[in-house]
């Protein structure tokens, strides 16, 4: 997968009782509700996130799509869709400590869209088949 980016969902440690995971202005993956489709229903899935704060009450997370979040405050009248979701639904992206995949793991990852060249922001299924040396 050289045009993509992988991510490895893997549970975060408590840090501080202000912002558990310290993620607070960060990108992070979160998996949220999608929009309603024809039927009403709602599908959640795995986003590139932006982490808009913390509600210590609720012990959730405000986090909007960081494709809606990064025009945020912008002025043009679009209202920002932010969810609350539970630390468990929130992993850390970029992972720097990532290690290797081997082939055969499944994981998530972001594409490249060919005709615009922007990244997606929603996470796809996808199976490591082999090793992508860039140079």
């Amino acid at each position: 997968m050289a045009d993509g980016l992988t991510l490895r969902l893997e549970p975060l440690e408590p840090c501080a009782p202000h912002d558990p995971l310290v993620l607070i202005g960060r990108t992070a993956a979160g998996r949220i509700f999608g929009p309603p489709d024809d039927s009403g229903e709602r599908a959640q899935s795995w986003v590139v996130v932006r982490v808009l704060g913390y509600d210590r009450l609720r012990g959730h997370y405000a986090v909007a799509d960081e494709s809606d979040a990064g025009g945020a405050g912008a002025g043009d009248g679009t209202a920002l869709d932010v969810q609350f979701v539970a630390p468990l639904a929130l992993a850390r992206y970029p992972n720097v400590l990532a290690r290797a995949f081997e082939p055969g793991e499944r994981v998530l990852c972001l594409w490249r869209d060919p005709e615009s060249g922007e990244m997606t922001t929603q996470f796809y299924p996808a199976l490591i088949v082999g090793e992508v040396r860039v140079e």
